[in-house]
């Protein structure tokens, strides 16, 4: 892959991204970048429960925003 190649988009195991990932479907794309990085868009295929607070997902306003203070 070069720079500016993007994958297709791929089912992936959920388990590797969600802490609670049952139910759960995630598809990933990756954008390669130069020097090695790369950036990777996911997507939850599946409707999340309303009800479930967390539903798996970190808040990570919560988890970055706690360095602030």
């Amino acid at each position: 892959m070069y720079p500016g190649d993007w994958t297709n988009i791929e089912a992936i195991d959920p388990e590797d991204w969600l802490r609670k990932p049952l139910g759960k479907e995630l598809s990933a794309q990756t954008l390669y970048q130069y020097d090695g990085f790369a950036m990777t868009l996911l997507t939850l295929d599946q409707a999340v429960d309303e009800d479930d607070e967390d539903n798996g997902i970190e808040d990570t306003f919560e988890r970055y925003n706690s360095w602030n203070s």
